[in-house]
């Protein structure tokens, strides 16, 4: 069958002996985009290779389209997240001009060569891209932090509301520490090292005065250089050319002040009984609250993997009565600390009395129902 008998593959047209693609604008870019079709040269006459270049010729228009539109927003980090990947579309790192300068003349005509060759016009996003149109966003440390689930959603996913709070203000906690030390919310790319420093101290000398432990010091200045990774890794930055923390190895030797005193202490046997597990010692507590602190006191458990245990991880009519700690997903998402905390706890004495206590018809693996088992959502008040 001759080339012309043959019906063009989808997207695809030839002109002047050459394949061309051919697609329609989506409706989502009609505002930067008055075309309804795109064509872009596949510069080859041959069927297969024009096929096989059409994919990436697609994804290069589209990635124009995506720039466009984000350069219609107010939101300068959204401008500068689009412009890096648009240079790494192009296999380059993003730098602003004053940046790509120092790399010296070779590093930039290896950009404008890429540019000629890809015949990218001078006032084209894709120039802004690999010769450094666009600024670093400008944000304060509190707006890094506050961006931080709109940067990494996936990290919130399996995590139940209460998780999320705690994830959020992993971030938000050591950054509020900063700015009352500082007296300022200062733009995150231009801390010091010499602020970092004097956080630090600041934190030492709460830890010798005993309002503050060695670990959670060191916690809180791990967590702000973490937060300067991660907002270099969510604005697409080379992690090759990231420039260095200035909280980096600040945390070191807090641990050797807090001490052994710092371990979570064991509640005394005898306390639990005369205390907790005696009759009527928890009288002051309604009847859900009283339950779920037996179950605690008797299995153990962390009080959020009790108070967050979905239906279906609850067995009472197995040989062994038990809960089933583990990472959930769906309608009950939440996750476990670590992986040894995924464990089957046996029921026994008063952590199964209370359980009993509020058995209810369910659909299905659990005897115990949403509406009438002690550790449903809407008591995350006492987690």
């Amino acid at each position: 069958m001759s080339e012309k008998a043959r019906k063009n593959p989808p997207q695809m047209i030839m002109r002047n002996g050459l394949w061309h693609l051919r697609m329609r604008v989506p409706t989502r870019y009609s505002s930067v985009e008055s075309k309804k079709e795109i064509h872009r040269s596949l510069s080859t006459g041959d069927r297969d290779t024009a096929e096989a270049r059409k994919a990436l010729v697609k994804q290069q228009v589209l990635a124009d389209l995506d720039a466009k539109l984000a350069m219609t927003s107010p939101d300068p980090t959204r401008q500068y997240e689009t412009i890096t990947q648009l240079a790494a579309s192009r296999s380059f790192s993003y730098q602003p001009a004053d940046e790509l300068a120092t790399r010296g003349v070779e590093a930039i005509l290896e950009r404008i060569d890429d540019l000629k060759r890809n015949k990218d016009a001078p006032t084209s996003h894709m120039a802004a891209a690999l010769l450094g149109g666009v600024e670093r966003p400008q944000l304060t440390i509190t707006q890094v932090a506050e961006k931080m689930p709109e940067w990494f959603p996936e990290d919130l996913i399996d995590k139940h509301e209460k998780q999320k709070k705690v994830w959020r203000s992993r971030w938000t906690r050591p950054v509020a520490k900063f700015t009352q030390l500082m007296g300022q919310d200062p733009i995150f790319i231009d801390i010091p090292r010499i602020d970092a420093v004097a956080l630090r101290d600041a934190l030492k000398d709460r830890v010798m005065e005993g309002d503050l432990s060695g670990s959670s010091a060191q916690k809180e200045i791990s967590l702000l250089n973490l937060l300067w990774a991660k907002y270099h890794d969510a604005i697409g930055a080379d992690e090759r050319e990231v420039p260095s923390s200035p909280f980096y190895n600040l945390g070191k030797g807090f641990s050797k002040l807090g001490g052994d005193e710092e371990r979570k202490l064991e509640v005394p046997l005898d306390t639990l009984q005369e205390q907790i597990l005696a009759p009527g010692s928890l009288r002051f507590m309604n009847d859900e609250l009283r339950d779920i602190t037996l179950i605690i006191a008797e299995t153990g458990a962390r009080q959020s993997e009790i108070t967050d245990l979905p239906p279906h991880s609850i067995f009472l009519d197995d040989d062994i009565p038990h809960i089933w700690i583990r990472k959930e997903t769906g309608e009950w998402a939440r996750e476990i600390k670590n992986k040894p905390s995924k464990r089957k706890i046996p029921l026994l004495g008063a952590a199964l009395s209370a359980m009993k206590r509020h058995e209810a018809p369910s659909r299905g693996v659990s005897k115990v129902s949403r509406k009438g088992h002690i550790l449903c959502r809407r008591k995350q008040g006492f987690a």
